[in-house]
């Protein structure tokens, strides 16, 4: 056993998922004790060539990033890159998909509390808003809350209502050191649930893990 947290398991089938699409409970049970893949109960990666390639861009950039001055890369550059430097405010949908709501009390008020965490973390963090309004301001008018299709699975409103600049945070946050994002989401939301934490850090987990193997770490 380790110590992190699985989080819930979430098994993808593109095919038979939209047109059957199994309740987060569901998937929930078909957890594995061997799994190691992180999951996330906010998203779901996409499995294409397109996600696969954006995956190997951002790992280069990473790397690229890593090599230069800065320690870590910074919350502006992640959102710039995940919105094609402020033209395209969806360009995350092309790699991420929120998941559908869960449909038991127990499961909705835990994705509740993951995503008011999210809030708090991104209401605290120093110019995190001022940035998203500068960034976001530059990008057309699109359906960039991924509920009613465009770039997401056809879902009729059944998805979480995750909107663009949530995901790029939560890519953010898996972009920085694994200590350095704990003590990050410690520092801004002292008196979060343990359980929300726990759930945020398995989705910033489940995105490291892509990215890494993209880049071939």
């Amino acid at each position: 056993t380790t110590k992190k947290s699985r989080g819930f398991a979430i098994l993808s089938n593109r095919q038979d998922e939209d047109l059957h699409p199994a309740s987060l409970e569901d998937r929930l049970a078909l957890q594995s004790p061997s799994e190691t893949m992180p999951v996330s109960i906010l998203f779901q990666y996409k499995y294409s060539l397109q996600a696969r390639t954006l995956q190997e861009e951002y790992s280069n950039f990473l790397m690229t990033k890593q090599k230069g001055t800065q320690r870590n890369i910074s919350w502006e550059d992640v959102l710039r890159f995940w919105t094609k430097n402020g033209t395209d405010a969806s360009y995350i949908w092309q790699i991420l998909e929120p998941q559908f709501k869960p449909l038991n009390n127990e499961a909705s008020a835990l994705v509740e509390q993951v995503m008011h965490l999210m809030e708090q973390l991104m209401d605290q963090k120093e110019d995190c808003l001022a940035t998203i309004k500068l960034v976001m301001n530059e990008s057309p008018a699109v359906d960039r809350n991924c509920t009613s299709g465009g770039q997401c699975r056809p879902n009729h409103s059944r998805t979480l209502p995750l909107r663009p600049e949530e995901a790029i945070f939560i890519v953010y946050l898996a972009s920085l050191d694994s200590q350095e994002r704990r003590e990050l989401i410690e520092s801004l939301a002292p008196n979060a649930l343990e359980v929300a934490k726990d759930q945020l850090m398995a989705s910033t987990s489940l995105v490291e893990t892509v990215v890494a193997l993209a880049g071939g770490k």
